[in-house]
């Protein structure tokens, strides 16, 4: 909607829209002024007063799943965002050409090992010497290393979850060939989510494991319990901050990793005094 206003009200009403539009604008969100700070800052004396900083969840793990093969896929059960449990089959490849490679090799492992046996039995009787044995031991438990080298490939023609959580990318299909320089998914556990936190190096005099905090996040504007399950090794001595690691008491059902938020910490007046 456009309004016109007349020059001999310019002044006037522009005074009036300046003051009629900053209602509106303090409805915006804005973590700064969350209800949860408002609170606290009504407080009687000897009340908490809330520090805030900024934070982004974080998934308890994540993994870029590949695989040395290259081979056909031939199958794959998830896609972006399906969930899935630790075990769970995800994706199988063809891989009859490593099991014909296989059965080869563990023929050849056969027929070493007979000479090795025989050469044995030939050096009792002093029929050879002990460097033919030797030799015929070697060949052998070279091509038993071949078989277990193969077996190993062979382990891989099928990839299981290796732990609870969700696809984030697939970046393979069904009947394409496996690449070993690409990754087939990103997974992430997302059972315990937690919150990467950068706070000044001076509340290391307050700050603690298990210290509780209140997480408002961005994307939805609700707040979560939450407590500091890591402080960092090192303070970064030009920023003067240091990294902690927040875990949600419960985890939420609504929160995604990547989201961002604001962390309340609530200190009593008395140690905060100390850090002005």
């Amino acid at each position: 909607m456009t309004v016109i206003y007349s020059s001999a009200k310019k002044i006037g009403l522009s005074a009036l829209v300046l003051f009629a539009v900053q209602p509106v604008m303090a409805q915006t969100f804005d973590p700064l002024n969350h209800p949860l700070l408002k609170i606290s800052q009504d407080k009687a004396v000897g009340a908490q007063d809330p520090k805030s900083v900024r934070g982004v969840v974080k998934p308890n793990a994540q993994a870029s799943i590949a695989t040395d093969l290259v081979a056909k896929i031939t199958k794959i059960t998830v896609k972006e965002g399906d969930r899935f449990k630790k075990g769970d089959l995800l994706v199988t490849f063809n891989c009859g050409r490593y099991f014909a490679d296989l059965k080869a090799a563990q023929a050849e492992y056969r027929a070493e090992s007979v000479t090795y046996k025989t050469n044995l039995r030939l050096n009792k009787r002093r029929a050879i010497g002990r460097s033919e044995v030797d030799i015929a031991k070697a060949k052998m438990e070279r091509a038993a290393a071949a078989v277990t080298g193969i077996r190993v490939k062979t382990a891989d023609c099928k990839i299981e979850a290796p732990f609870n959580g969700r696809v984030v990318e697939r970046q393979a299909n069904e009947h394409e060939f496996s690449a070993q320089d690409k990754p087939l998914f990103t997974l992430l556990d997302d059972s315990s989510l937690e919150v990467d936190l950068i706070v000044p190096s001076r509340w290391l005099t307050w700050l603690r494991k298990d210290s509780a905090f209140e997480f408002i996040v961005d994307e939805n504007a609700r707040t979560y319990q939450a407590s500091i399950v890591r402080i960092g090794a090192a303070v970064d001595a030009v920023s003067q901050t240091i990294k902690v690691t927040g875990r949600f008491k419960k985890t939420p059902d609504d929160v995604l990793s990547g989201m961002s938020g604001t962390a309340l910490f609530r200190t009593k007046n008395d140690a905060l005094a100390l850090n002005q």
